[in-house]
């Protein structure tokens, strides 16, 4: 068998795919250190936030607080709430002597119902007024003139007859 003659041409290729292997193999590195540094650094912050998460928290929750919208939502949130329940006890007792006043079943029928809706619903917002002076963002701003806690023996809020009125048969 008879050997061929290296031409230059030959050499240079040789050496040109030697050094594309070596660049190949630089940028196969590169690559890998940079996903493995990026998943490194996800890490690290991932940690850091769990680490500062109650620090956060507690500052969130402080700016939240004292933020001017909070503050005049839980005002009017009060005001509107106790103003709904003085006013459903007031149709509560309008109702009821509505009730006391009708002759035909078909309307005592239909005031005993709007009554035990209108009971019903008031005591909905006196939950809704409790739960809400219990709240973080709320209790905080609640108007002083206006009670902390709805107490349902109180005759002005507690969602009952307190005139005395004739109970319909």
């Amino acid at each position: 068998m008879r050997r061929r003659k290296r031409y230059d041409w030959e050499d240079d290729l040789r050496e040109d795919r030697a050094y594309a292997r070596e660049v190949g193999w630089s940028a196969g590195r590169w690559a890998v250190t940079i996903i493995i540094g990026t998943i490194i650094l996800s890490g690290l912050l991932y940690t850091l936030k769990i680490v500062t998460a109650d620090a956060r928290g507690r500052g969130d929750q402080h700016l939240i607080v004292n933020d001017g919208r909070n503050r005049v939502n839980a005002q009017e949130a009060f005001h509107d709430l106790y103003n709904e329940i003085t006013s459903l006890d007031d149709r509560i007792e309008v109702t009821a002597e509505q009730l006391a006043g009708t002759t035909t079943a078909e309307d005592r029928r239909y005031l005993q119902q709007t009554l035990e809706g209108q009971m019903s619903r008031c005591l909905e917002v006196i939950g809704r007024y409790n739960a809400q002076s219990d709240q973080v963002t709320r209790a905080r701003w609640r108007d002083a003139t206006l009670p902390y806690k709805i107490d349902k023996t109180d005759p002005e809020t507690d969602c009952k007859l307190t005139r005395t009125a004739p109970t319909p048969r």
